[in-house]
C-alpha cells in the first residue's frame, strides 16, 4: 500500500509503501469502548516506508515509521524537516531544520491516548538529533498549548538525548550547542506541570547531563564566547562549567574607532566554574537565578584601553548600582574566585608604548551578591574580601560593603597595601605619563574609602620613605630624560613631593581621598581615582591639586582608520 494524500494537483502527503496488520479486530460498540483495544483492535503492527508531507510550510520526511502496540513500540528512522525556501513560508513564523536518525519510544500504551487523550510511555530516546531553528517574530505558546490537538497531558518515565545539537539562526549572537548527552526523569507535559509550585524543570522531576562545546557572539561581532563543557545535575543542584573564554576581534584603538569614543577590550577565562545549591525549579520557572555558591577556579581577566578618543559621556554598566536594572532577580549567596589574575594594558595619547600593570594570586569572596530586594537591603548589603599581590610582589588587602540596590550607589571600601618598592608602578606610569618612581619603598598604607553617585572621599595612611619622581619625554621611539624633565623634577621633588612619612619632624600625614565619581567610568576607575588622590595628598601635594590629578583622563583624536 502506498501512495499520494491531499488533492491531486497539490498533495500535502505521500508514502511509499505500507504494511499494516490488525490482529482480533472488534466492529462493535463494545469494541470501540474497551480501553485495551486500539481502534477496535486487541493490536496493531505497521511498517510505513518513505513518508513524507508538509506542515507550515515545512516539508518532512522519514525512510520508516515503525509501529507495534503489542511491543508498546514506536521507532522512527531518518526523519528530516526542511524550512520553507528563502523567502517562502509565513512572515514571522518560526522555521526548522531538523534532522534525526532515529526515534525509539519504548512501553508505549498506544489505547491510552486513543481512549484518555493521554500520552504514556516508559522511555524515548533520541540519537544524534540536530536542530537549527530561527525563532518566531512573537513568542510562541508553552509547549502543552502547542501539543494540546494530539493529547490534554504526556506522561514519559525517561527522555534520553544522545549527541545532539542545537542551534539559533537569525539571532545575532548565534548560540549554538554541540554533543548534547541528557536524561529525563519522570516527565509530565500539561498545565500544571509548568505552573510554579510544581518542582519541575523543562517538565521533568530531574536532568542530568552534559555536553561539548557552546558557543555564542556577545555584542556582535565584537566577542565571540564559548564553553568547552556544560555538566549539570538539577536533582543535585549542581552546575559545572570548563574553559570559558571571550576573546575580542577587534583591538582597542578598532574599538575606538568603531564607536567614535574610548572603549575598553575585554578578554576573559575561567578554567572552571562550579555551581552548588543551583535553584533549577526558579531558573525554569521565571528565569530567576538563585544559587547558594559559585566558584570560579582561575580567572584571568585582561582590560586593554587605548586614550585615544573621546570619553563616552553614557553612564557605565560596570558600577554595583547597574545591579538594580536587571530584570530577572541574580541571587548568589557566596561567590569565591580562586587563584585569579586582573592583567591591565593601556596606550596613551602621548606615546605609542603599552603601560601594563597585574594583579595576580587574587583570591576573594563575595557574599550576597543579589538584586533581590527579600536579600538586599541597607542592613543585608553585599559584603566582600579579596587578598592579591601587585605585580606578584605588593600584598594588597580589601574590604567591601555596599547594597546594590541602593539608588545612591553608597560603597565602602578599605583595606591595606604593602610592603614594595614604588617602582613596581613603572611599567604602566612610565609609558603612559611619562613619569617615574626613581625610588622610595612603601611600608604600609591603610585606606578608607566611602563612594556615592557623587563624591569618593576617605583617607589614606601611608608610611614610605625615599620618594623621588623622575620627568620623562618622549622622542625618537623612546621614553628618555630630557632637560625640561631634569627642571621638572628639581621642582617637584624638592618643593611639592615629601620624600617620607612620617615626616622629618615626626608628624605623620594622613591623605585626604576627595574626588568626584564620574559615572562614565566603573566601578574600579573610581576606586583607583580615590586611591591616587589620598596618596598624592599624602605625598604633599594639595587637596585640590591631587583631586585634580586624579580625575584627569586622557583625551585625543580618534586612531587614524
Amino acid at each position: 500500500m502506498g501512495g499520494s494524500f491531499g488533492p491531486a494537483a497539490a498533495p500535502i502527503g505521500r508514502l511509499a509503501t505500507a504494511d499494516i496488520s490488525a490482529r482480533d479486530l472488534l466492529f462493535t460498540s463494545a469494541g470501540a469502548a474497551d480501553t485495551q483495544r486500539l481502534a477496535f483492535a486487541a493490536a496493531w503492527q505497521a511498517m510505513l516506508h518513505g513518508p513524507a508531507g508538509q506542515l507550515g510550510g515545512h516539508r518532512i520526511t522519514a525512510q520508516l515509521i515503525h509501529f507495534s502496540s503489542d511491543k508498546h513500540l514506536f521507532q522512527l528512522d531518518s526523519l528530516c524537516i526542511a524550512p520553507p525556501a528563502p523567502g517562502q513560508g509565513k512572515p514571522g513564523a518560526v522555521r526548522v531544520a531538523f534532522s534525526l536518525p532515529r526515534l525509539q519510544v519504548l512501553g508505549l500504551q498506544a489505547a491510552h491516548w486513543q481512549h484518555l487523550r493521554r500520552f504514556r510511555a516508559d522511555s524515548a530516546r533520541l540519537s544524534n538529533p540536530s536542530l537549527t531553528f530561527r525563532p518566531p517574530a512573537q513568542a510562541p505558546p508553552p509547549l502543552w498549548k502547542l501539543l494540546a490537538p494530539l493529547f490534554r497531558q504526556a506522561d514519559l518515565r525517561q527522555l534520553a538525548i544522545a549527541n545532539g545539537y542545537l542551534a539559533v539562526a537569525g539571532v545575532k549572537e548565534g548560540p549554538a550547542v554541540r554533543h548534547v548527552f541528557a536524561l529525563g526523569r519522570s516527565i509530565r507535559v500539561d498545565s500544571a506541570a509548568e505552573q510554579d509550585g510544581s518542582r519541575r524543570v523543562l517538565y521533568a522531576r530531574g536532568w542530568t547531563g552534559r555536553t561539548g562545546r557552546i558557543t555564542a557572539v556577545f555584542m556582535a561581532p565584537l566577542y565571540p564566547a564559548s564553553i568547552g563543557h556544560l555538566f549539570l545535575n538539577t536533582e543535585h543542584q549542581a552546575l559545572r562549567l570548563t574553559d570559558l573564554a571571550v576573546r575580542p576581534t577587534l583591538t582597542p584603538a578598532q574599538l575606538n574607532i568603531r564607536s567614535g569614543y574610548q572603549l575598553t577590550q575585554l578578554t576573559a577565562h575561567i578554567a572552571e566554574l562550579n555551581g552548588q545549591g543551583v535553584d533549577f525549579y526558579q531558573l525554569s520557572d521565571n528565569s530567576h537565578l538563585r544559587v547558594a555558591r559559585v566558584v570560579a577556579e582561575r580567572p584571568y581577566l585582561k582590560l586593554s584601553s587605548d586614550g585615544r578618543g573621546p570619553i563616552n559621556s553614557q553612564p557605565s554598566i560596570l558600577t554595583p548600582e547597574a545591579m538594580r536594572k536587571l530584570h530577572a532577580h541574580l541571587d548568589v549567596r557566596r561567590l569565591d574566585l580562586r587563584n585569579g589574575t586582573i592583567a591591565a594594558s593601556y596606550r596613551s595619547p602621548r606615546t605609542p608604548l603599552i603601560g601594563t600593570c597585574t594583579i595576580n594570586r587574587l583570591n576573594a569572596t563575595l557574599r550576597n551578591v543579589s538584586n533581590d530586594p527579600r536579600h538586599m537591603t541597607m542592613a543585608q548589603p553585599l559584603t566582600g574580601s579579596a587578598t592579591a599581590y601587585i605585580e606578584n610582589r605588593c600584598r594588597a588587602q580589601v574590604q567591601l560593603t555596599t547594597s546594590l540596590l541602593d539608588p545612591q550607589g553608597r560603597q565602602h571600601l578599605w583595606g591595606s597595601f604593602g610592603p614594595a618598592a614604588l617602582a613596581i608602578l613603572n611599567p604602566i606610569m612610565k609609558p603612559t605619563r611619562l613619569i617615574e618612581f626613581k625610588s622610595g619603598d612603601v611600608q604600609r598604607i591603610t585606606f578608607d574609602e566611602h563612594l556615592d553617585r557623587q563624591h569618593i572621599t576617605g583617607q589614606m595612611r601611608a608610611t614610605y620613605s625615599g620618594l623621588k619622581f623622575e620627568f620623562l619625554g618622549y622622542k625618537q621611539g623612546e621614553v628618555k630624560k630630557t632637560l625640561l624633565g631634569r627642571v621638572k623634577s628639581g621642582v617637584v621633588n624638592g618643593l611639592v613631593i615629601r620624600d617620607q612619612n612620617p615626616r622629618p619632624d615626626g608628624r605623620f600625614v594622613v591623605g585626604q581621598l576627595t574626588s568626584r565619581r564620574e559615572l562614565q567610568f566603573s566601578v574600579f576607575t573610581a576606586w583607583r581615582q580615590g586611591l591616587l588622590s589620598g596618596l598624592l595628598n599624602s605625598a604633599g601635594v594639595p587637596t585640590k591639586l591631587a583631586q585634580k590629578y586624579s580625575e584627569s583622563s586622557d583625551k585625543g583624536p580618534l586612531p587614524a582608520h
